[in-house]
């Protein structure tokens, strides 16, 4: 198990927060955070899926989670998690395809302001496929073995 602090906010007040994180069996990861003595922990196949079960449960109670993996424009794509469990996250901007430099740590520090809530991180995420445009998605997605079609993001 890999534990670290890291910045909590909770309603705009900062808080430290004790962040756990490990191998729990083979395809299952563990997620803890801990804040003020009250504990949130998830098991999921890839690590950034189990970071956004504890930042729901975290969301309900008006914390927000000060690390890359909870910034609003901070987004794994399929083989971050598939191929690296999840560990790293995009950072990514309307209108442009990810690139290598854009890779981040899911536990690296970030600043509240650019944080967010899992839902609106996630219609951020939608908005960013849709800003690509399905000329962009087709020379991405489609080599990869999938198909485009109806709406983009759903």
């Amino acid at each position: 198990m890999t534990e670290f602090e890291r910045q909590a906010w909770r309603r705009g007040d900062a808080v430290p927060a004790w962040v756990t994180w490990g191998l729990r069996e083979p395809e299952e990861y563990i997620v803890t955070v801990n804040v003020d003595g009250r504990e949130w922990t998830a098991t999921a196949r890839d690590v950034f899926s189990a970071l956004v079960e504890v930042r729901n449960q975290l969301d309900a109670q008006g914390i927000l989670l000060g690390v890359e993996g909870s910034r609003l424009q901070s987004y794994p794509s399929g083989m971050m998690r598939d191929m690296g469990a999840g560990l790293s996250v995009l950072r990514l901007e309307m209108g442009r395809p990810s690139r290598r430099e854009d890779f981040r740590d899911i536990f690296a520090e970030a600043p509240l302001d650019e944080l967010a809530t899992v839902a609106d991180q996630k219609q951020f995420f939608d908005g960013w496929l849709n800003s690509l445009g399905r000329a962009t998605l087709a020379r991405v997605v489609e080599p990869a073995g999938y198909e485009i079609s109806g709406g983009i993001g759903t």
